[in-house]
């Protein structure tokens, strides 16, 4: 049936299919095997058969990895040439999602650089997996530019030319995993006027802040903004930019424990907020409980932090506590998901973490019923905690915990209790695949 053909999964080398190239139930179709002109003949001939049975039906998405051991120079010489030629770009017109890279961007130059010949009318969604298109002259790749309905893009890196890779100002959804600089973030912000979701591996500098941090910019749209830093933080990059429409902000570290300074420079965003995500980062306990006093729509709070922080005093500021006196703060009165990992990176020590204050809060939030909005300053009804995830290198705390609460997770509690064993917890992330976005 030609619907079966509408998502395929080409490599001239061995490299599995991902998990997600299913989505919409479309089989996708791993194609392996050792590079060869007889191998890309034979492609080109599967290929073909696959794309004729499709007939006019739409081909949803495409997933083309090159790896090739050729010269560049003979690119054109090369059966590999025709690969490209008949299956990308004679096709470019019928797909909706692009997913597709190569070992260099050279081998990809009949695509990237040929817009009169390669339509890209119906692309909505792209993947492009290369490490450096400096190989390609600066303001070649063009073919990008003419995609009217291009509207989600992930990128490995940015060109240094990148304003005239594609419409920026049409996308809503954009990921880099390549560092780049906080000025060419604040510039991708300004270009990306439609912009609802984004995810960036950010280097700071070691150098003044340029002028464009100092600029006021208001990025209306932006509701999901996640950032990993590969090197430590400066609120100040927050300080001027003004996200209205923002619920979820994600900041990791990429590199161990990093010292984030002046994290107060978060607050302005923090009230309208329902995820907050803060990993591997140094925070004094006090700035940390400053942030979620103005984060009262927090929904969802995961936490990793240095080893030394003060737990003790975070479970108990935390804690639901019954009291008559109408000034008693209560944090985070909407929270429904805790997570919390006490990883203690190399170099750190194990220090105890304070379990029965955890368990103690744990259980306070889920006994919402004994607490009134009346005995607090927070007006209407506070959420009781539906899920938990606790994690520490510590597997003893893990354990007790787990006891202690063993009876909330049979009346509900959704728990998840780990142990890490992993010297680099919270690197993972730098090496997942990219997203997939239908």
């Amino acid at each position: 049936m030609p619907e079966l053909w509408q998502s395929l999964f080409i490599s001239p080398s061995i490299r599995p299919p991902s998990d997600k190239s299913t989505s919409e139930g479309n089989p996708s179709t791993a194609l392996a095997g050792e590079h060869s002109d007889v191998v890309c003949k034979h492609y080109i001939s599967l290929v073909k058969g696959w794309f004729d049975r499709a007939k006019e039906q739409p081909l949803l998405s495409l997933h083309f990895w090159l790896d090739m051991e050729e010269n560049p120079g003979d690119l054109e010489t090369t059966t590999s040439a025709s690969l490209i030629s008949e299956v990308l770009v004679a096709n470019a017109q019928r797909f909706r999602y692009l997913d597709v890279g190569a070992d260099h961007a050279v081998y990809l130059q009949k695509l990237l650089t040929d817009n009169h010949s390669v339509k890209l009318d119906n692309l909505e969604s792209l993947v492009l997996r290369l490490h450096d298109l400096s190989e390609l002259s600066a303001g070649t790749v063009t073919t990008f530019r003419s995609t009217p309905k291009l509207r989600r893009v992930a990128l490995q890196s940015l060109m240094v030319d990148w304003p005239s890779l594609l419409r920026w100002s049409k996308l809503t959804h954009l990921r880099t995993t390549d560092p780049i600089s906080p000025h060419t973030w604040i510039a991708l912000l300004r270009e990306c006027a439609d912009l609802q979701s984004g995810v960036f591996y950010i280097r700071t500098e070691d150098v003044p802040a340029p002028a464009i941090l100092n600029e006021e910019y208001t990025c209306l749209h932006l509701s999901d903004l996640r950032i990993v830093f590969l090197s430590n933080p400066d609120g100040k990059l927050f300080r001027n930019l003004r996200l209205p429409a923002i619920k979820t902000l994600q900041l990791r570290s990429f590199l161990g424990v990093l010292q984030f300074v002046n994290p107060l420079d978060l607050r302005q965003l923090m009230s309208s907020l329902t995820t907050f995500t803060l990993i591997n980062f140094a925070i004094h306990v006090h700035d940390l409980l400053d942030l979620l006093r103005v984060s009262p729509n927090l929904l969802s709070f995961e936490f990793a932090g240095s080893s030394d922080i003060d737990h003790e005093l975070l479970c108990e500021r935390l804690r639901y506590v019954e009291s008559t006196d109408s000034g008693i703060e209560v944090l985070l009165p909407r929270l429904e998901r805790l997570s919390l990992h006490v990883p203690a990176h190399d170099g750190q020590e194990v220090v105890a973490f304070p379990t029965t204050t955890f368990v103690d809060m744990i259980k306070s939030r889920r006994n919402v019923e004994l607490w009134t909005s009346a005995s607090t300053m927070i007006t209407g009804t506070l959420s009781s905690l539906s899920h938990l995830t606790f994690s520490a290198r510590d597997k003893h705390a893990v354990h007790e915990v787990e006891h202690a609460l063993a009876h909330c997770c049979s009346n509900g509690l959704i728990g998840q209790f780990t142990v890490i064993t992993n010297k680099r917890w919270g690197f993972k992330i730098r090496h997942n695949d990219l997203e997939h976005w239908y």
